[in-house]
């Protein structure tokens, strides 16, 4: 049966914290069948993907954690590549899972990640033992300790959401364990090992495509927050940069005082680096002000459906948005429905899914399921431009 080291108390208590406006989704399962179902019963739930009823007996289910003696020395040191985890055509391969949080540093993915690996698993009808280990915050001694209790448990394979001062820690301290990290792009990581697959999207190639939508008067809004540094960064990188604002958290959100009478911006392609909601409100005002860019244009950060609630069409007619994320098999989408999951817009959720796609497929030997290219330790995902109509999105190339 599925060996699961995996509490649904993970989602109401362990990763209770949040770190956003949004709520943290709460998953519970009401077993309205009194019934007992052991390892036999459960396994066949599974097979029958009936998952909903699969949770609700599971919860108070014995939890069994096994070891993958195949994956035991794999790893002593040489040079070698991840795909050296083949193990043969093995359609029903034991998986077992670390996975590595520092749930006060990463919020709401905490417990996402962990849903998302479930979901990919469950869907894929294998045998697997998940196990979480949270650091809590990406200090070296609190890192440490969790990637010694992993190798304490047995484990070999690590998924590690971290952000780029904890990967780069876990980068030059754990090349005896494989790891994919969902939330990091190759490009941010200065300790490069040959153990590591990044997931992270390639913010630079979505700006350098949508340049093309752009003309030489080149304008930034930014927020000063680390990654909208790095985007203004990649900006002035490829382009010529005539005018840059950066909007606190702490100011207004009338922008009166920055557009009115503003000709920096008057016919400028103008890059919104900065969250949703200040996208959405500056996008809003420049109309207020009639203020005319060539282009508004947008990563990844500000795909979201939200958008369109929170503009006029008026607002963001001339909006172009940089999209990494494919359409993922429809079972994988419903799995990852059962957690309150909608990867086609949610790019962490979605580059968890893909690097376990992959990583199952080395496991097994089974086909993989997403169609993205794996090369050089890296998902190299493609990229679409969107435009928004009155009522969702579309692709523009």
């Amino acid at each position: 049966m599925k060996k699961i080291f995996y509490l649904l108390a993970i989602c109401t208590t362990l990763f209770a914290t949040n770190n956003s406006n949004i709520a943290l989704p709460q998953n519970n399962y009401l077993d309205l069948d009194a019934k007992e179902c052991d390892e036999a019963c459960l396994d066949k739930l599974l097979k029958e993907k009936k998952y909903f009823t699969f949770m609700s007996k599971q919860q108070g289910a014995e939890v069994l954690n096994g070891v993958n003696k195949e994956l035991e020395g794999l790893f002593n040191g040489e040079e070698k590549s991840l795909s050296d985890l083949q193990l043969g055509n093995n359609k029903k391969e034991d998986i077992k899972l670390a996975i590595l949080v520092p749930q006060k540093k990463i919020g709401n993915y905490a417990s996402s990640v962990v849903n998302s690996i479930t979901a990919y698993l469950m869907e894929r009808d294998s045998d697997f033992d998940i196990e979480v280990f949270n650091s809590y915050d990406e200090s070296e001694g609190s890192l440490s300790n969790a990637l010694n209790s992993i190798r304490q448990r047995g484990y070999k394979i690590v998924i590690a959401p971290l952000t780029q001062y904890g990967a780069n820690y876990v980068a030059q301290n754990a090349n005896d364990l494989i790891i994919f990290m969902p939330t990091i792009n190759k490009k941010d990581i200065q300790f490069q090992t040959y153990n590591i697959l990044y997931g992270g999207i390639d913010y630079e190639k979505q700006i350098i495509s949508l340049l093309n939508y752009a003309n030489s008067k080149v304008a930034i809004f930014s927020d000063l927050s680390p990654l909208s540094n790095n985007l203004n960064n990649f900006v002035a990188k490829n382009s010529d940069v005539s005018y840059q604002k950066d909007i606190e958290s702490s100011q207004k959100i009338n922008l009166k005082y920055i557009l009115k009478g503003n000709w920096a911006l008057q016919g400028a392609s103008i890059f919104l680096n900065t969250p949703l909601i200040k996208s959405s409100l500056i996008a809003s005002q420049l109309r207020v002000y009639d203020i005319k860019p060539k282009a508004l244009l947008s990563t990844q950060i500000n795909l979201n459906p939200l958008l369109l609630n929170l503009t006029q069409y008026a607002d963001r007619r001339h909006l172009y948005l940089a999209n990494s994320i494919s359409t993922a098999p429809i079972s994988i989408q419903e799995t990852n429905a059962l957690f309150n999951h909608n990867i086609a817009y949610d790019w962490v959720n979605y580059s968890t899914n893909v690097g376990m796609d992959y990583l199952y497929s080395l496991l097994t030997g089974n086909s993989r399921k997403f169609s993205e290219d794996i090369s050089n330790h890296e998902i190299n995902y493609n990229i679409k431009i969107m435009k928004t109509s009155e009522y969702g999105f579309y692709n523009v190339n």
